[in-house]
C-alpha cells in the first residue's frame, strides 16, 4: 500500500516521523481499501481571521474504482488531526465495502424506494443575497447515475450537496443533505 500513498504538502513541512506515522495507520485499514488506485494525503496551512492565526488543514482522498472516499480536519498537529479524521474515514470504507458487491462492482441499477424515504418537499422559502466566492472549479464528465447513487457517492465524500445527470430525466440535479434530516432533491422542470 506504501507505494499508493502520495502526500501532497503546502505551506508546511512534515517530518519522516510524521509520513511513517500516517503509513503505518493507513496500513491498518489495508482490508478496507483493496482495489485502492491511491491515496492522497494533502496537509497545508489555513488562515483564520481572528489574529491572521494558522491552522493546519489534512485532507484524506483515497481513490477506489468508481467513487472517491474524502476526509478532512483541522487543527495545529498533524498526528492529532491525522487521528480525529481515522474513525470518519473506517466508516466511510466501510459503507464502501459493504455496499460494493451490490452497488459499484455490478453496475446493477439503483432501486427509486431507496430515496422515495427521504424525498420530502419543504416549502420555506429561502432568500439570500450572499454571493461566494467560488475557489475550486471541478470539471467532470461522469455517466449519468441515479439519484440513490449520487447520494452515496455524496456521502462518501463527506460532501453536503452533489451534481450529477439524473438517468432518467437526463437533467443535471443536485442531491443535498437537509437540515431536519434526509436528503432533498433538486432538478429542472421537464416542459414537454
Amino acid at each position: 500500500m506504501q507505494k499508493n500513498i502520495i502526500f501532497g504538502i503546502r505551506d508546511q513541512s512534515i517530518t519522516e516521523e510524521t509520513k511513517n506515522y500516517i503509513i503505518e495507520k493507513l496500513k491498518k485499514i489495508e482490508s478496507l481499501t483493496k482495489g485502492v488506485e491511491n491515496i492522497t494525503v494533502n496537509i497545508f496551512q489555513t488562515k483564520r481571521h481572528i489574529n491572521d492565526f494558522k491552522d493546519l488543514q489534512l485532507e484524506i482522498l483515497i481513490k477506489l474504482p468508481k467513487v472517491f472516499v474524502k476526509v478532512e480536519g483541522k487543527g495545529h498537529n498533524v498526528n492529532v488531526i491525522f487521528d480525529s479524521v481515522m474513525p470518519v474515514l473506517v466508516k466511510r470504507l466501510k459503507r464502501y465495502a459493504q455496499n460494493f458487491e451490490t452497488r459499484w462492482s455490478k453496475n446493477i441499477g439503483w432501486k427509486e424506494k431507496e430515496l422515495k424515504k427521504s424525498m420530502i418537499v419543504d416549502d420555506e422559502p429561502t432568500d439570500t443575497f450572499y454571493e461566494p466566492h467560488i475557489k475550486r472549479k471541478l470539471l467532470t464528465d461522469k455517466p449519468p447515475m441515479h439519484p440513490a447513487e449520487a447520494v452515496e457517492r455524496m456521502e462518501l465524500l463527506g460532501h453536503a450537496s452533489y451534481l450529477f445527470k439524473n438517468i432518467k430525466t437526463n437533467n443535471y440535479a443536485m442531491i443535498y443533505k437537509r437540515e431536519k434530516g434526509g436528503y432533498g432533491l433538486v432538478e429542472p422542470k421537464n416542459d414537454n
